[in-house]
């Protein structure tokens, strides 16, 4: 009994006292990555015109086509397309028999021509959004393990973002962005600042809203001078259309 009484009267005494229990944590500051997606007209183009080569590796790169057990053979096809070859699409020794190989060689060729028809379908800038949020790997979840990821989109000007409203803005930009022109240097001079851990830039590569070319030169140069890497994925083929695409015809 006088023990528990003695430890009423501690409780009773603590409670006056009116204590604080606190206590602290370290966080680690993980420095920036700024995603900047070219949403400009030219974005929104549809490169039919491109090499097959190109088009396998979207469309690996999308999750089309590949795995552990086809990427050698892809890999094959790519060197052969860009070579000017007719890929071999049934290797030798696959089947011994006739019949069975030339199956097996019209069906890889019919899955192809899929494959190259559904990339055809997407313009540059779905592809993007396909790389960063929805392909075999996406980009973005990988970048966010890493530092904190800021996404803004740009055309002549820049518009930030974040990863739940990327695919709406994407699929519909805004006006405030003017996708009529795309200025890379607002982006890149935008990203010269403290903690920025590197800029993940898809474009097309089209500088079209500076008067001077040398500027976006020197705004990457500054970024390099200040040790921020900038990560450039050029979306287009490497290879002209040999025609003229009319966006749009006015006549009387």
């Amino acid at each position: 009994l006088l023990v528990m009484r003695l430890s009423v009267i501690i409780v009773v005494f603590l409670t006056l006292l009116q204590p604080v229990i606190s206590w602290s944590l370290d966080r680690a500051t993980s420095d920036r990555i700024i995603v900047a997606v070219d949403l400009s007209e030219s974005m929104a183009t549809k490169d039919h015109h491109a090499r097959k080569a190109e088009k396998l590796q979207w469309a690996r790169a999308l999750g089309m086509i590949g795995n552990e057990k086809t990427n050698a053979r892809i890999d094959r096809w790519i060197e052969d397309y860009k070579a000017g070859r007719e890929p071999r699409s049934a290797d030798k020794g696959e089947t011994n028999n006739a019949a069975e190989h030339q199956n097996l060689t019209q069906s890889r060729k019919e899955n192809i021509e899929n494959v190259f028809k559904n990339v055809d379908r997407h313009s540059r800038k779905e592809i993007a959004m396909k790389l960063l949020l929805k392909g075999a790997d996406p980009l973005l979840p990988k970048l966010q393990k890493i530092g904190v990821v800021e996404v803004v989109v740009f055309g002549g000007k820049v518009v930030a973002t974040d990863q739940e409203n990327l695919q709406s803005v994407i699929e519909n930009p805004p006006r405030s962005l003017h996708a009529d022109s795309s200025n890379l240097t607002n982006v890149l001079s935008s990203a010269n600042a403290d903690s920025i851990a590197g800029v993940v830039l898809l474009t097309d590569g089209r500088e079209t809203a500076t008067l001077v070319k040398t500027d976006v030169i020197d705004a990457a140069q500054r970024l390099g001078r200040n040790k921020i890497p900038v990560y450039a994925v050029r979306f287009g083929s490497l290879y002209p259309p040999a025609d003229i695409s009319f966006g749009e015809l006015e006549y009387p």
